[in-house]
C-alpha cells in the first residue's frame, strides 16, 4: 500500500507540472505588450492619406479639366461641353490701377460659342458656388441684369469662339483693380453674354470654372 501511494503522489506531481507549462490561454491575464498585435489609429497618418486626394489639379489659373474634387483648380460641370482633359490658363496683370485678364483653353467643343467672366468667389463642387460676377460698381439689385452695371466696362468678360480643335483665347483690360478676396474665377458659360436690359450679363449655364486666386 505505501508503494501505491508514493506512485500516486508522485503522478499528481507531473500533472500539475505538466499544467503549469502550457500556462493559461494565450492574452489571458498578461501584462501591457504582451499579446496578439492591436491596430492604432493615428491622426497623422491619416490626414497624410487623406492629402493625396486633396491636391489641386494645378497651379492657381492653370489646369486640366476634371469633375470636382477638393483643392481643384479646373473643374467641368458639362464634360460634353468642356471634356475631361481640356485645359484652361488664366493671367491676371494688375497695375497702376488697371487689370488685364487672359484667358486660354485648348481641347473644348470645337466651332462653339462659349461667354465667360470673372466671378466672385472660388471654384466649387456646385457651379453657383463662383458667386456672382464680380463688378467694380455693385449692383444693389441680385440677380444683376441691368446693363448699368452688367457690363463689359464694370465686369470683366472674356467670351470667345472654339476653332476646329476647340482651343480658343479671349483678353479684357479694365481701368480699375480687384478687391482683396473677391475675383477669384472664371467660369465659363453656354453662350455669349447678353447685353439686352433685363437679360444683361446672363451666358446660360455654368460649364467649367478656373481658380485663378
Amino acid at each position: 500500500m505505501k508503494s501505491t501511494s508514493n506512485l500516486l503522489t508522485i503522478g499528481l506531481a507531473t500533472v500539475a507540472l505538466g499544467l503549469s507549462a502550457c500556462g493559461a490561454p494565450e492574452g489571458a491575464g498578461e501584462g501591457p505588450g504582451v499579446g496578439p498585435a492591436t491596430e492604432t489609429f493615428s491622426p497623422e497618418a491619416s490626414e497624410s492619406a487623406g492629402s493625396a486626394s486633396a491636391m489641386p489639379t494645378g497651379e492657381l489659373g492653370s489646369g486640366t479639366f476634371a469633375e470636382y474634387s477638393e483643392g481643384a483648380v479646373a473643374v467641368t460641370y458639362n464634360p460634353s461641353r468642356v471634356p475631361e482633359g481640356s485645359s484652361a490658363q488664366v493671367d491676371l496683370e494688375e497695375a497702376e490701377g488697371s487689370t488685364t485678364v487672359s484667358l486660354s483653353v485648348e481641347g473644348l467643343e470645337p466651332d462653339m460659342m462659349y461667354g465667360a467672366h470673372v466671378h466672385v468667389g472660388a471654384c466649387g463642387e456646385d457651379p453657383d458656388d463662383a458667386g456672382p460676377h464680380y463688378q467694380n460698381e455693385q449692383d444693389p439689385e441680385t440677380p444683376s441684369t441691368n446693363p448699368q452695371y452688367a457690363n463689359p466696362e464694370n465686369e470683366i468678360w472674356l467670351d470667345f469662339s472654339t476653332d476646329p480643335e476647340g482651343n480658343a483665347k479671349a483678353q479684357s483690360s479694365v481701368d480699375w483693380q480687384l478687391r482683396e478676396g473677391e475675383g477669384r474665377s472664371v467660369v465659363i458659360h453656354a453662350m455669349h453674354t447678353k447685353t439686352e436690359e433685363g437679360e444683361a450679363g446672363t451666358a446660360g449655364d455654368r460649364l467649367a470654372c478656373i481658380t485663378i486666386r
